[in-house]
C-alpha cells in the first residue's frame, strides 16, 4: 500500500513538473514574437537578451515570497511597496510571470550587475573591485 502511494506521489510530481515546464515553453515562445518592453516598466516579455537581468517583482501574497526564495535568493524584500529584487535569466522571468507576479527590469541595478569589474586605484591582489577578498589562486597559496 506504501509503495503504491510513492508511486502515485512521484506520477504526480512528474506530470506538475511537465506542466509548469510546457507552460514556459509556451510563454517563451510566445514572448520571442514581441518587441521588447521599454526600460523599468511592466512588460510582457522579458527583453531580447538571455539575461541575467536584476528585476522587480510585485507580489499580491506574502506566500509568493516563500515559493520564489525556495528557488531564487532574493537581493531585497521590499514589504511597504510589496516587491522582491532578484537576479533572474529568461526562464526564471518567465516563471515569475506564471506564478503571477508583475516583473520590471531595473535597468541601473541590471547595468551595475553586467559592468566589468576592474581593480580599484591602488589594489595590487585580490578580487577586482573587492579589494578585502583574496582570489582563489591567493588563497591557495597561502594555505
Amino acid at each position: 500500500m506504501e509503495k503504491s502511494r510513492i508511486i502515485i506521489a512521484t506520477a504526480v510530481l512528474l506530470l506538475s513538473m511537465a506542466l509548469v515546464s510546457g507552460s514556459l515553453a509556451a510563454a517563451s515562445r510566445t514572448a520571442e514574437g514581441l518587441a521588447p518592453a521599454s526600460t523599468f516598466q511592466d512588460s510582457n516579455s522579458p527583453p531580447e537578451s538571455d539575461g541575467p537581468w536584476v528585476v522587480r517583482a510585485y507580489y499580491k501574497d506574502p506566500q509568493m515570497i516563500a515559493d520564489v526564495a525556495a528557488r531564487i535568493e532574493p537581493w531585497e524584500v521590499n514589504r511597504e511597496q510589496g516587491y522582491i529584487v532578484l537576479e533572474v535569466n529568461r526562464e526564471q522571468y518567465l516563471w515569475l510571470q506564471w506564478l503571477g507576479f508583475r516583473v520590471e527590469v531595473d535597468e541601473k541595478l541590471t547595468a551595475q550587475l553586467l559592468q566589468p569589474r576592474v581593480t580599484l586605484p591602488g589594489q595590487v591582489s585580490g578580487i577586482p573591485g573587492y579589494p578585502c577578498y583574496r582570489t582563489v589562486e591567493e588563497t591557495y597559496a597561502s594555505a
